[in-house]
């Protein structure tokens, strides 16, 4: 019927099919168009500790720079109705650059100021204050917690260091423990919690003599 046809049109009947007079044909044109399009590709951002910095300080070393991303994409149309869209290229034109952001972990160590205690001959004070009985353990510096031996509050972790919850127990407070003695609360722990305390001593075979016990601890008056 003198019509020119690609090979991809779809033709209804089919084009092998006799033509008689008075049959209608039908032709759906199959066509493709390809788009090409720049997309952005966003960087990433990558943290170094600095020991240099204080401790939770950020400083951007590197800025960020997005890259670029080349696409391709062909759509197939089946008259004027997409009926396929599939990607045929993908090329990075430029990489992206990442951030660079130094975090300190620089700390500033408090020393632990011992507190004289005084003894009258005879009789031996007993400090005041509220009193707590605790499930206690121990534990030394360098062997465990912080392997940096600085405590939550930044602290030497030394022999009248604790941890403790701080729901219970406030970081900053100054405690008497029978048998133990004078401490300050200076450290958490993941396992300390609720009525929890945890000693700090100089050694671990300190730590293995005291186990856990159950202690006495008064939250002295300021």
């Amino acid at each position: 019927i003198g019509l020119r046809l690609k090979p991809a049109d779809h033709v209804k009947p089919h084009k092998k099919e006799k033509v008689t007079a008075g049959m209608t044909v039908e032709v759906t044109p199959v066509t493709s168009k390809c788009e090409v399009a720049k997309i952005p590709v966003p960087y990433q951002q990558v943290i170094k500790r600095d020991p240099a910095l204080d401790y939770g300080k950020k400083l951007v070393v590197a800025k960020g720079k997005p890259g670029l991303l080349l696409r391709v994409t062909e759509t197939i149309l089946k008259g004027d109705q997409p009926v396929k869209r599939q990607v045929k290229l993908e090329s990075i034109i430029s990489p992206p650059q990442s951030e660079v952001v130094a975090v300190g972990t620089k700390r500033k160590v408090a020393r632990l100021v011992r507190s004289p205690i005084r003894v009258t001959r005879g009789e031996a004070r007993t400090p005041a204050g509220r009193v707590l009985y605790m499930q206690a353990t121990a534990y030394a510096p360098y062997y465990g917690r912080g392997v940096d031996g600085v405590t939550a509050n930044g602290m030497q972790a030394q022999k009248g260091v604790v941890a403790v919850d701080p729901r219970v127990i406030p970081l900053g407070t100054k405690l008497y423990i029978e048998g133990y003695g004078y401490a300050v609360a200076a450290d958490t722990g993941g396992a300390i919690k609720g009525n929890r305390i945890d000693l700090c001593y100089n050694t671990p075979a300190e730590c293995f003599r005291f186990g856990r016990q159950t202690v006495k601890v008064t939250i002295l008056d300021d």
